[in-house]
């Protein structure tokens, strides 16, 4: 399905864009209206994709950048990843919430803390702000190293021990790691999650907590209900750590049979003739 955004008519008589040569405002213009755009105005792109889609050669896309961002500042570039300024200015619309839900996603999916740190500094006045604010001290905390552990794999259900052994020892070790806030529509599903680690003799520590709500982030990036069922799943099941959320239908495509319930195999047990 095609996207379709607004274009304001007023571009072009902007008095702040009237000092961009041609070539600046075709860029500038493309940066409001490719298929990459976000509702953040935070999106991946690289200098090769503007250049492809505008017909300016690469050399000349750099120093445009090079001038979007240090002459005129419309834009923040880091890495492959562009905030454009003005982007939900122009083009707001729809419910708020839908808005934030897609901001949550934008920054999951698009992580600069060069670019995040700018977006609060624009729309400091947002809803969005206090949000992304805290979500960005988690990023700023939480090293790539750390992140490494909750590396996912196809043993993670049947051999969740050894996953949260590394987590544990990944906790203990990363002195960087801050003491992250639980969000207030985890804390119910966290409080049922820390009472089984004490059952399985493994309370949560700080760091491990942490960890496991980073994670949480990056499985179901804006989607509470997901994030939620996800820790309760690991309640319910006596699991150590948090896995992406199987269902009883994942499980008979990937292992060709249905899941079979403790009880049932206690059940099967009692039935045999032992006599």
């Amino acid at each position: 399905m095609a996207t379709y955004r607004p274009f304001y008519v007023g571009f072009w008589d902007d008095p702040e864009i009237e000092p961009f040569n041609p070539e600046e405002k075709l860029v500038y213009a493309f940066l409001f209206t490719n298929h990459l755009c976000t509702e953040s105005g935070i999106y991946s792109i690289s200098e090769k994709n503007i250049s492809e889609r505008t017909g300016i050669k690469i050399n000349k896309i750099n120093d445009i950048i090079k001038s979007l961002q240090n002459t005129y500042h419309k834009i923040t570039y880091d890495k492959s990843i562009i905030f454009v300024h003005g982007f939900m200015h122009r083009n707001y619309k729809g419910s708020p919430e839908k808005l934030e839900l897609s901001i949550l996603k934008d920054f999951e999916n698009h992580r600069s803390l060069i670019c995040w740190s700018k977006f609060i500094e624009i729309y400091s006045r947002h809803c969005i702000s206090n949000k992304i604010k805290s979500m960005l001290n988690t990023l700023q905390s939480v090293t790539d190293t750390s992140m490494e552990v909750f590396n996912d794999n196809d043993n993670s259900n049947s051999n969740s021990n050894s996953g949260i052994e590394e987590e544990m020892k990944e906790g203990k070790k990363g002195e960087d790691v801050k003491n992250i806030p639980t969000p207030e529509y985890l804390k119910q599903a966290m409080a049922g999650f820390i009472e089984n680690r004490k059952g399985l003799k493994k309370p949560l520590g700080d760091n491990a907590r942490s960890l496991i709500i980073e994670k949480l982030g990056r499985l179901y990036p804006g989607d509470i209900e997901r994030q939620i069922a996800c820790l309760n799943q690991s309640t319910e099941n006596g699991w150590q750590g948090v896995f992406e959320i199987k269902t009883g239908s994942d499980r008979q495509q990937r292992y060709g049979k249905q899941e079979v319930t403790r009880q049932e195999i206690i059940d099967q047990f009692k039935r045999v003739d032992l006599s």
